[in-house]
């Protein structure tokens, strides 16, 4: 089978090729249709257990996985539910998520009563949720569905359900013979004792990054699919792996997590935050280490070198005729009209003290003012401002 590169049918085929002891390209339908119910064994293990039974209401809630109805048997009803959908594997519509041609437009009922929200999580049918079981057909095969239900043994928890998915293959068979490890050797350490299984999710992918020597860009989704339905996507970049890599190499990992930053590269906006989160403005003093502040002003802040040269000429100078508070003005700037009023405030400050100019002609105040690397380069001057001032 190929990978759809959906989160849950991704996942939930690694979790068949990994108990099937298969590669996924190597993955048939009529592997998943005459595995049922080692699937559903092992998917009833996991959900029944004390560490992960609060992933079954958050993923796939009104399913066999969690319904009170089933309690003396639960086993029987999961392998029913797989093996009821994989018997409607057809050749009349193609899958929205997959792409093949295996939905079959007659459906007996037994099917049709099945095909909800329970089912397909976070997937859609058409155009929106299928809440009300009224479509005669729906446009997932039931191939995706049991994959994005065999995704539930990838799942953990993190105050929502974490999943992840990544392009690199190595990676994703890593991660997956990672859950079961862990499965296992919880299962056989609790001794009885009942665990939330919670997670912080910054220690998560570090300890995928440097274990599984994950070094693509990386998937990160957050769902909760029972009360209070939730869902959300972030993406962290190839680039953002290896800093984050580098970051945890050079001893810094615990002053990054401290400062909150993390957050910030799962936002996408590191290269707008640091300076914020690791410099007092108000004191002029750094909060964490020079070292973690050097390292990700050189990685998130490359400016090319006659930009660089003009902006540490500029920030002596200004440092010389001691403007106290030159950091926090700059801080306080809004938007690129009020960076070129502050510079040219500096520049007659400067003038009056020094009798001289801050910047030498005309074509270094249209360098520093370009307004394509605005935050570039106040990020820039702030930093060479508090280097400057011997905080450093």
């Amino acid at each position: 089978m190929e990978r759809t590169y959906n989160v849950f049918v991704d996942n939930g085929l690694f979790v068949a090729a990994n108990i099937l002891d298969k590669k996924v390209e190597d993955v048939t339908i009529n592997d998943l249709k005459n595995n049922t119910k080692l699937f559903g064994e092992k998917v009833y293990k996991f959900t029944t257990s004390d560490r992960y039974k609060k992933i079954s209401s958050m993923s796939f809630h009104n399913s066999a996985f969690d319904q009170p109805a089933y309690r003396t048997n639960r086993k029987e009803k999961i392998q029913e539910q797989f093996g009821v959908i994989m018997d409607n594997v057809g050749e009349d519509e193609y899958c929205c998520i997959c792409g093949n041609k295996n939905i079959e437009f007659s459906k007996p009922e037994n099917f049709l009563t099945k095909l909800n929200r329970a089912f397909i999580i976070n997937c859609v049918a058409d155009t929106f949720y299928n809440h009300s079981n009224n479509l005669s057909t729906v446009n997932i095969c039931p191939v995706c569905i049991l994959l994005g239900m065999l995704s539930t043994l990838n799942m953990r928890k993190s105050g929502y359900i974490v999943l992840f998915n990544s392009m690199n293959n190595d990676f994703m068979y890593g991660l997956t013979q990672r859950r079961e490890n862990e499965f296992c050797q919880k299962q056989f350490n609790s001794s009885g004792v009942k665990g939330d299984n919670t997670l912080e999710l910054q220690n998560e992918i570090l300890d995928l990054i440097v274990k599984e020597k994950g070094k693509d860009s990386l998937k990160v989704y957050k769902v909760n699919n029972g009360k209070g339905e939730f869902y959300n996507e972030e993406l962290l970049s190839a680039e953002y792996i290896q800093l984050l890599y580098e970051i945890y190499s050079e001893g810094l990992i615990y002053e990054f997590n401290q400062s909150g930053l993390f957050y910030n590269m799962l936002k996408g906006n590191l290269n707008r935050t640091y300076l914020y989160k690791l410099i007092d403005f108000e004191k002029c003093e750094i909060k964490y280490s020079k070292k973690l502040l050097i390292m990700l002003e050189g990685k998130l802040n490359k400016l090319n070198k006659s930009l660089n040269e003009i902006i540490q000429s500029i920030c002596k100078k200004i440092c010389k005729i001691g403007c106290k508070d030159c950091l926090i003005q700059l801080k306080n700037v809004s938007n690129y009209n009020k960076f070129v009023e502050l510079i040219l405030n500096w520049q007659e400050s400067y003038s009056d003290k020094k009798q001289e100019s801050l910047l030498k002609n005309q074509e270094e105040f249209d360098i520093i003012t370009d307004r394509k690397n605005y935050y570039s380069i106040k990020n820039k001057i702030m930093f060479e401002l508090i280097l400057n001032k011997g905080v450093l």
